[in-house]
């Protein structure tokens, strides 16, 4: 599962990096349509949907941040994933605890993310934390 974070801090510049990256990711692993799902989330779930053609997907948010409803929602599918990657600029609350039987991966989005990366580290020392960006 893909979650995405949509909350006003990130710009459209971000958001669509970080849509990108889950084309990128779905490509890598040979995954999509409804092996895996993207979640659009800003402080409530906006959107859950299959990866097919992320160019067509409309972006909704603009709120608050909470990246633990993202979380929460993917584990809530009808098909739990083995893997959550969220995409954020990580101003966010973290869970304070791994989720059973799931890995995270936490990609940080421009500059804030960079911002970020010790909090996240910091917050979530059983996630992978890694940058997000042109230069990275």
């Amino acid at each position: 599962a893909a979650v995405v974070d949509t909350s006003g801090s990130m710009s459209t510049k971000d958001v669509h990096e970080a849509l990108s990256e889950v084309q990128g990711i779905s490509a890598q692993v040979g995954c999509q349509g409804p092996d895996l799902s993207l979640l659009l989330v800003d402080a409530a779930v906006a959107s859950v949907e299959p990866v097919y053609d992320l160019s067509r997907v409309e972006v909704s948010g603009g709120g608050g941040t909470d990246m633990r409803v993202g979380i929460n929602a993917a584990l809530e599918l009808r098909e739990r994933p083995n893997v959550i990657v969220v995409l954020s600029d990580g101003g966010t609350p973290w869970p304070d605890e791994q989720p059973h039987g799931v890995q995270v991966v936490v990609g940080l989005v421009g500059s804030w993310g960079r911002k970020h990366e010790p909090i996240a580290r910091e917050a979530m020392p059983w996630a992978e934390v890694v940058l997000v960006g042109d230069d990275t």
